[in-house]
Formats: structure tokens, C-alpha cells, sequence
């Protein structure tokens, strides 16, 4: 500690100059790599990912749960029916798939970072079209808010 202050309190402020600026380069890089500056031409999970219909909630429908696939002309199309929260708006829905070629579809509600899930539920049904991402004899499984739907083997 001696070797610092022997040096002067010139060169002190130097180095704190000098990590000032690195920090704020480091800062900078790391803005410059954010998703919002992403190209669409990118790969993210959501890529060939789209909800195409979505229902209003329905307390009075009877209670189901469903889930279907069917080939579509630019890929495969996903009809799920099930339980979701009351007044909730979806994140963008989205694909994941493990090592063993297991693919999942999620399913979430939007919340804010101080909101609670919900205690009301209502019946809803969507419709999901994917395109790119999906394989023939592939099995799909569809998380909705973290609880699975069903699973189904690609056609």
C-alpha cells in the first residue's frame, strides 16, 4: 500500500482514469452484443415459431385439454387446448430441443418481475404454426406455464 501513495497522487488518478475507460468499453461491448441489436436473419429459439390463432379465454367451456399436429404446406401446424390464466397474454412461443432430437414446445404467460401467477383459470385454445424446425417421427412435447400439455409424434 506503501508503493502506491510513495508514487504520488498523480499516478493514483491515473489508474482509476484508466479503469474508468476500460469499463466503459467493457460496457459498450457488451451493449453492442444485446438481443436488441440482433439481425432478424439470426437463429433464436422462437425462429420458424408463430401463433397464428389464439382464442379468448372461456370460463364457461367444458374443461379440456387437447393437443394435435398436422402437416401443413410450409411445415407443421400445433392445435392446443388448455388451461391458462385468466386476462394473460403469452410470451412469443418458442422450441427447444434436447441432445436425444426431443423437441419442446413452450408455452408462457407474460408477467411482470413483481407479478404472481394467477388463481383464475380459463379454458383457451391456439393454434401454432412451425415451420423448419420439425422432423418426421420426432416426438413434441408442449409445456404450457411449466406444466405439460401432452406429447405427440411428428407426421
Amino acid at each position: 500500500m506503501a508503493d502506491i501513495w510513495a508514487s504520488g497522487p498523480s499516478t493514483l488518478r491515473g489508474d482509476w482514469i484508466l479503469y474508468f475507460r476500460y469499463f466503459l468499453v467493457v460496457c459498450l461491448a457488451i451493449g453492442g452484443c444485446s438481443q436488441r441489436n440482433m439481425a432478424d436473419s439470426q437463429f433464436t429459439l422462437s425462429s420458424g415459431v408463430k401463433l397464428v390463432k389464439d382464442t379468448l379465454c372461456s370460463t364457461t367451456a367444458p374443461a379440456t385439454t387437447s393437443l394435435a399436429i398436422r402437416r401443413a404446406t410450409n411445415g407443421h401446424q400445433v392445435s392446443v387446448t388448455g388451461y391458462f390464466a385468466c386476462h394473460s397474454q403469452l410470451e412469443p412461443p418458442f422450441l427447444t430441443m434436447d441432445n436425444e432430437g426431443k423437441v419442446t414446445l413452450v408455452l408462457m404467460p407474460r408477467r411482470h418481475l413483481l407479478e404472481f401467477s394467477s388463481t383464475c383459470e380459463c379454458s383457451r385454445s391456439m393454434t401454432i404454426d412451425i415451420s423448419g424446425r420439425l422432423t418426421v417421427g420426432q416426438t413434441l412435447y408442449v409445456l404450457n406455464d411449466r406444466e405439460v400439455v401432452g406429447h405427440v409424434v411428428v407426421p
